[in-house]
């Protein structure tokens, strides 16, 4: 398994990184649907939650589903820009981060501003 610091340089190396959510993502919906106790779900959804705590909950679920994949990317995106080396890179422009969701249905990719 490659350490995360490994992880984090490597994608310096490129000129863009894309963070990607699927649309009707099962990890996003199960983080408010229900609690699994087994460990690597456990940890990807304490990964997820923080991303998701400014989300109106009393929209439609259509709605709160569709919402919950854009604040996911979001939040990836800014755990991927926070490290030093990608807050210099980003600055620098050698690299650009973009966010985007993959919509499962139509097979379209919905880039965020």
């Amino acid at each position: 398994m490659t350490s995360p610091l490994i992880s984090r340089r490597k994608w310096l190396l490129s000129t863009c990184c894309l963070s990607l959510g699927l649309a009707s993502c099962a990890a996003t919906q199960t983080t408010e649907s229900i609690a699994i106790d087994s460990e690597p779900f456990e940890s990807l959804i304490k990964s997820i939650k923080p991303g998701l705590s400014k989300l109106d909950l009393k929209q439609d679920r259509e709605s709160l589903l569709r919402a919950a994949v854009e604040a996911n990317v979001r939040w990836s995106m800014q755990q991927l820009s926070a490290p030093p080396e990608a807050k210099k890179a980003l600055q620098e422009k050698h690299v650009i981060l973009l966010g985007a969701v993959y919509e499962l249905n139509t097979g379209r990719v919905r880039f965020l501003d």
